[in-house]
């Protein structure tokens, strides 16, 4: 009897398991990222953003949203005009100055915030932002409780690494 509930115990597991293999997420003709296969599609997130996906079960949440050239004369409007956006929303934040960089070629800008969001947890919250120049704007921005933020690390890497412009 025992050992028919260790089987049937494991062959759950093993159904609830989730491949960490990433996958390929194509948001139009415009750009594509990899993703592990935790998470999911969210519409709830920024009704504007091009590309919203969670895992609520891992508090990880990914956006990312694009701008024409047109709309911002430089990156660091785009830095400014979130960070501005974002801080009214967060208490006890801690913000780092963006850092220019590479992200697989493209002309790009690296940037983390913290703070505790809203009253109801007093959970930490570790935005990483990326933000492209290339043929557009473009806004990458990964989030994840700042206490998990070691754990998730890696994901969060391949994420931000697997950015191509189509």
């Amino acid at each position: 009897m025992l050992f028919l509930f260790g089987l049937c115990l494991s062959l759950l597991l093993q159904q609830c398991a989730y491949d960490e293999k990433p996958h390929k997420i194509t948001v139009g003709n415009v750009f594509s990222l990899e993703m592990p296969e935790y998470l999911e599609p969210a519409t709830d997130i920024n009704a504007e953003a091009l590309l919203q996906y969670h895992s609520y079960f891992r508090n990880f949440y990914v956006m990312a949203d694009t701008f024409s050239l047109d709309e911002l004369p430089d990156l660091d409007s785009l830095v400014q005009q979130t960070t501005v956006a974002l801080l009214p929303l967060l208490k006890d934040s801690l913000v780092e100055t963006a850092k220019d960089t590479l992200l697989n070629g493209y002309t790009a800008k690296y940037q983390t915030i913290i703070g505790v969001v809203g009253d109801r947890i007093n959970q930490r919250i570790r935005y990483e932002h990326f933000y492209i120049r290339s043929k557009r704007y473009y806004h990458l921005v990964i989030w994840v409780w700042d206490d998990r933020f070691t754990f998730h690390e890696e994901a969060i890497n391949a994420i931000f690494a697997s950015f191509k412009e189509d």
